[in-house]
């Protein structure tokens, strides 16, 4: 009797730690990122970049892509993995509006520059 105890008990405590293993641990909600500056091209190619007013640039992955020169609003969360683009921070675009067929004069944009890499 004292072996079938036993045995009834490894089972239970063995059924509620296997249990717990099939538990899947929920990521954080990403952050919503809201920006609205002038769509340019990356310095690499098929890169697409937003600079904002003050200079911050965001690596866009949207589709479908809008036009190079045009004021827009995108929203979005952060990229998860590799990018080619080397610049920005990179954002997955959930939705994106078109304000205006070409970026404001006044808007900074920020120098392009090329480093040479030593070998």
């Amino acid at each position: 009797m004292r072996k079938l105890t036993y045995l009834g008990l490894v089972l239970v405590l063995g059924a509620a730690l296997g249990s717990g293993s099939r538990m899947v641990a929920e990521k954080p909600a990403a952050k919503v990122i809201e920006a609205t500056g002038c769509v340019e091209k990356g310095v690499e190619a098929s890169c697409l970049m937003l600079i904002t007013a003050d200079g911050t640039k965001y690596n866009i992955f949207v589709d479908p892509r809008p036009a190079v020169g045009t004021w827009i609003r995108i929203r979005g969360t952060r990229h998860d993995g590799p990018t080619i683009c080397m610049e920005g921070t990179p954002v997955r675009v959930q939705s994106w509006k078109k304000l205006a067929d070409r970026c404001p004069k006044a808007v900074a944009r920020a120098p392009r520059t090329v480093t040479s890499r030593s070998r």
